[in-house]
């Protein structure tokens, strides 16, 4: 499928880039030779995921084979003026992992319009359960009023607040989970950027998902609170849950 592949190792580190053909042959001449009948794909991931540090190794040999390629192809002055790109042991810095992690979950997000239907469709489904079960149970001024439906109409929009934006990631963390192990593995990037950009993400989900059941149940349960303070409390209640 592919005439030419590039395998980074952490921090950016190049491991190999060439073509695809080439690449058992040079694991090989640089001591990790491919079973036979294997497949090359699971042989580099499986290097990948438990050589480690033993790896580095590859990653001189092919700085050693770059340099003769440029120089090779009369490409020295390039490498003096620090154009080789990839070939630093240097790994990114918090902000720019953030970036990168950030940018990918959001287009994530946008492509994902099953997901994100069914999110949305769940939250107006439990704003119209609860506000037909506690409806008009808000306003003070009906003869009928009872406190204790008024806290349970509370009670209960809280609780879908909260389970409404825990559900999906607790049924999508599993299927990331290799991912990130994997990734995690081999230096890609720190636990601390994954789980803020994640955070970055989730926030304005968050908070459209926690205004329109916010919306929903003031209207129908006819509370006389502030709105924007009942939606700021759903919003908290949901980040939370979804955080944990």
């Amino acid at each position: 499928l592919f005439d030419n592949i590039t395998l980074l190792l952490g921090g950016g580190r190049v491991m190999y880039d060439a073509e695809t053909t080439g690449l058992t042959a040079y694991l090989a001449e640089n001591g990790f030779p491919c079973p036979e009948n294997y497949n090359p794909a699971d042989h580099v991931m499986f290097l990948m995921q438990t050589k480690g540090k033993q790896l580095d190794d590859l990653v001189s040999a092919w700085k050693v084979r770059a340099k003769d390629a440029l120089l090779e192809s009369g490409a020295a002055k390039q490498q003096d003026k620090g154009t080789d790109v990839g070939t630093s042991g240097e790994q990114a810095g918090f902000c720019e992992q953030l970036l990168i992690l950030a940018t990918r979950e959001l287009q994530k997000t946008l492509r994902d319009k099953e997901t994100m239907g069914a999110r949305m469709g769940m939250t107006i489904g439990l704003g119209v359960v609860t506000g037909g079960i506690f409806w008009g149970t808000g306003d003070q001024n009906e003869e009928t009023y009872d406190l204790q439906t008024h806290f349970g109409a509370l009670f209960q929009t809280s609780i879908g607040s909260m389970f409404g934006n825990a559900q999906p990631l607790i049924l999508t963390f599993p299927i990331e989970r290799p991912v990130f192990m994997r990734e995690y593995a081999t230096g890609s990037y720190g636990a601390s950027a994954y789980f803020f950009s994640k955070i970055l993400v989730e926030t304005p989900v968050t908070a459209v998902q926690s205004c329109v059941l916010t919306f929903i149940t003031y209207m129908m349960v006819g509370l006389q609170g502030s709105f924007f303070a009942l939606w700021g409390a759903f919003f908290m209640l949901g980040m939370v849950s979804a955080g944990t």
